[in-house]
């Protein structure tokens, strides 16, 4: 794998403050230092502010697509709280509330909408560490099923064990907590990989591509492609398509990503960013479908194709039906049913109805 760790340097200039109310800011400017991103082809949200930024669900300039028709179904009080873990799922919340809520705003909707990198995050799951006070979790989660199947483990690892009136440790175990959860399959998500349209390899198997992220292979000729080294693009360690790669990758270490220095005009400081993907016939990258589907800009999908794995395409046929090797599922998790209201479960039949179904494929999941 070829690698890109200090291939380029760049200065960057502050972006001008236009408010005349926050001119302070100049003069605080230098100080703080502002580092442009490297350039990337085929983006992703990376950070938990970007996904906040991009899907936000009333935002004028949100990723989100706005449902056509208007749904029938309109809640306009007693809105059920909504959140999403890990933050791949927050398209899914934030879009549901865009289609079905009314009489919200950006400042309002927060309080009806969450989402964490972890399930276990304070705002997603009640007393997730020592000396959190209680609070009322989500109506509806949207995790992953392999997230489930963690919760209703026995036991729980040493990290999520909690200390309850001081004295006596408490597992995470959801069956104990919330004995009358319940769970509703909604769609499903997939990592799929992606190269240059002109590079002739179509298929790779899952022990190539572990082979090509651990530096085993590093030319294309030994996929039969062309003779050019494989430039193996990695994700930024936050995002969440990165924690899917290292699942991926199983007892595989990864080789380093690219790297690019940035240096702050003002200050001199410089930063090392990771180099996502950058167009080029021998280029591959990874990230999650939805992000294909539905956030990355025409210009760049047009140059880019999906590479087959194991010999199956990631369609949403193949997807769906579990064909292809690396998709996951996303649930609606109720933990309270009994207390979830009339509002709640109409929510969720219209997330499992060809209304919601049509919306759904839109975000860019695979309704099921």
């Amino acid at each position: 794998m070829t690698h890109l760790s200090n291939v380029v340097t760049r200065k960057t200039a502050p972006t001008a403050l236009i408010n005349k109310g926050l001119i302070y800011w100049l003069l605080l400017f230098p100080i703080i230092s502002c580092y442009e991103q490297p350039k990337n082809d085929v983006i992703e949200p990376s950070i938990l502010a970007h996904y906040f930024i991009y899907y936000c669900a009333f935002c004028k300039d949100s990723r989100l697509p706005k449902p056509s028709p208007k749904p029938k179904l309109r809640i306009s009080q007693n809105y059920p709280r909504l959140g999403a873990s890990p933050m791949s799922n927050y398209a899914l919340a934030a879009g549901t509330v865009r289609a079905l809520y009314d009489d919200l705003n950006d400042s309002t909707v927060k309080k009806y909408l969450r989402g964490t990198p972890n399930i276990y995050g304070t705002n997603i799951f009640p007393n997730s560490y020592p000396g959190q006070k209680e609070h009322n979790p989500p109506d509806i989660i949207f995790i992953y099923e392999s997230s489930l199947k963690f919760l209703e483990q026995e036991e729980r690892p040493s990290d999520y064990i909690f200390k309850k009136d001081g004295n006596s440790d408490i597992s995470r175990n959801i069956k104990m907590l919330f004995p009358g959860y319940s769970v509703t399959p909604i769609a499903k998500e997939a990592l799929v990989f992606f190269g240059d349209k002109k590079n002739p390899v179509e298929s790779l198997t899952l022990e190539e591509v572990r082979g090509i992220y651990s530096g085993r292979l590093n030319n294309w000729l030994e996929l039969s492609g062309i003779d050019e080294p494989i430039v193996a693009y990695r994700r930024d360690i936050d995002s969440e398509s990165e924690r899917f790669m290292l699942k991926v990758m199983a007892d595989h270490s990864m080789q380093p990503p690219a790297k690019e220095r940035v240096v702050n005009f003002w200050t001199g400081y410089d930063r090392w960013h990771t180099i996502e993907y950058r167009h080029g016939r021998n280029a591959m990258g990874y990230s999650f479908r939805m992000n294909i589907k539905t956030f990355v800009p025409i210009k760049d999908k047009e140059k880019i194709k999906l590479f087959a794995i194991d010999g199956v395409t990631p369609t949403e046929e193949n997807i769906r039906s579990g064909k292809y090797p690396l998709s996951e599922t996303i649930i609606a998790l109720v933990l309270r049913r009994n207390s979830l209201g009339g509002q709640g479960e109409a929510v969720l039949n219209w997330l499992v109805s060809p209304e919601g179904k049509n919306y759904i494929h839109r975000l860019g999941y695979v309704p099921l």
